[in-house]
């Protein structure tokens, strides 16, 4: 053990973290490091994100993603962290899912052996294969282990995968919920066991990135609202619901304009959906932004909405706030836990009418955008790098 004069090193192990084959890949993870490693008094981070092995002879036809994966370097160089990347073997098959760890294990322990890493807390974001393999690697080196709790999955989960989820809750010193929902997701799951263990720290917001455009100003064209969605294209956002609630809407005067940022297996039918309802001008579907220029696009508009189903959190919204945008967003938990009735308006139904009225009464309302903002502020990610490193000071 290091004694209190001397930084501790967290060895992070994840493949929630962006690289450059997915550089839109979990940025949220990325944000969160950087703002802990740049703590003044903090810890030493190392980070060892695996990917998935793949012959660098085998051409990319094969399997161009993968192909990619080879073409990585084992280490990259962060402003004060190196990340590890390396290889363990993945097969693309269903049934190799539940054995995956053990490669993933091996793979990650004779890393840090061969390396000869020392470490003092492993930190674990994903519950499978990182945090289990995590559990595991905390038995096998006698080391405390944190797991960061973002899954949205685990209510449906296969039970030989919540065999191994009890697996880390009971093998970890600390748990992290990024909202009171995943806290309760894992106390119904799991038991009231793990209570004492879990530590709600939600997920932070990147001030310095996201911030009002001081020329900006709703509904300065009165006839013109400009609206922006972002997220996975997955059947679970609904957007095939925001799509029918602008093309109702425009059958009025106002005309509203809607762009969707994100790219998913939805992509095709909501394009056809487009196409179908004659929608084409004023509903874009641009494609996946970097989260880099993600706030200059959000300043573009008036106001955001996403009509997502189910969150754990739901980080796009703070961003979308921080620019200044009040958000149309689903009564739901997590989002009424952080989202003030200042900043939005929340639609009850899942209906094309709840949502277009939603849409309606944030158009028309005189928003107070220093208020809009200021829910966003209270969740600033330097905030939450200081929650999560005064974690590490284990009693």
């Amino acid at each position: 053990m290091v004694s209190n004069r001397e930084k501790k090193t967290i060895l992070i192990v994840t493949r929630w973290f962006p690289t450059p084959v997915e550089p839109i890949r979990c940025v949220f993870t990325k944000k969160m490091i950087d703002a802990q490693s740049s703590l003044s008094d903090g810890s030493n981070y190392i980070l060892i994100v695996p990917i998935p092995y793949y012959p660098r002879w085998i051409p990319k036809l094969v399997n161009n993603k993968y192909f990619q994966f080879s073409r990585l370097p084992s280490k990259e160089n962060h402003q004060n962290y190196q990340v590890h990347h390396p290889r363990y073997l993945k097969l693309p098959f269903k049934w190799y899912q539940r054995f995956e760890w053990i490669h993933y294990y091996f793979c990650v322990k004779n890393f840090i052996e061969n390396k000869q890493i020392k470490f003092n807390i492993i930190h674990s974001h994903g519950l499978y294969p990182c945090g289990y393999v995590s559990a595991k690697l905390s038995k096998y080196f006698n080391i405390s282990f944190v797991q960061h709790l973002h899954d949205s999955e685990i209510n449906i989960a296969k039970k030989w995968m919540k065999d191994y989820y009890n697996y880390i809750i009971e093998t970890a010193r600390s748990l992290i919920a990024v909202s009171k929902k995943q806290k309760n997701i894992i106390l119904n799951n799991f038991g009231n066991y793990s209570s004492k263990k879990i530590k709600i720290i939600y997920n932070g917001v990147d001030l310095k990135q996201f911030k009002h455009n001081k020329g900006y100003s709703l509904s300065h064209n009165y006839d013109k609202v400009n609206i922006v969605s972002v997220g996975n294209l997955i059947k679970g956002k609904r957007f095939d619901l925001l799509i029918r609630a602008i093309s109702k809407l425009n059958n009025q005067k106002i005309k509203y304009y809607l762009t969707i940022i994100g790219d998913g297996l939805e992509k095709k039918s909501l394009l056809n959906l487009t196409n179908n309802l004659n929608a084409k001008s004023y509903i874009k579907l641009i494609g996946p932004v970097v989260n880099e220029k993600l706030n200059i696009e959000l300043s573009k508009h008036d106001i955001f909405s996403l009509t997502t189903r189910e969150e754990t959190f739901g980080i796009v919204f703070l961003e979308a706030m921080a620019c200044g945008l009040p958000v149309v967003a689903p009564r739901i938990k997590p989002l009424t836990e952080f989202i003030d009735e200042d900043a939005g308006v929340f639609f009850t139904k899942y209906t094309i009418e709840s949502i277009a009225k939603a849409i309606q009464v944030a158009e028309k309302r005189s928003w107070d955008i220093k208020k809009v903002i200021q829910n966003a502020e209270k969740y600033s990610i330097e905030t939450v790098a200081l929650k999560i490193e005064q974690l590490y000071n284990f009693n």
